[in-house]
């Protein structure tokens, strides 16, 4: 169920990356299923997957903290 929500959330929210060619008068691009698909290629690496658990405990050890 988590990964269906970070996955609509990455869908949703993920800005496409601005190319250097492009000029900063037409405002900022619309997300790209291009860019969708290589994010989703970049998490059949390892090293991307491996900091998805770090960043879990580190938001769990922040909330500890603070609460």
């Amino acid at each position: 169920m988590t990964f269906v929500v970070a996955l609509l959330v990455v869908l949703f929210f993920l800005n496409a990356l601005r190319s250097d060619n492009v000029p900063l008068s037409q405002g900022t691009t619309k997300f790209n299923a291009d860019v969708f698909c290589l994010t989703m290629k970049n998490l059949r690496r390892a090293k991307p997957v491996l900091l998805i658990p770090l960043t879990l405990f580190n938001g769990v050890e922040q909330a500890f903290a603070v609460g």
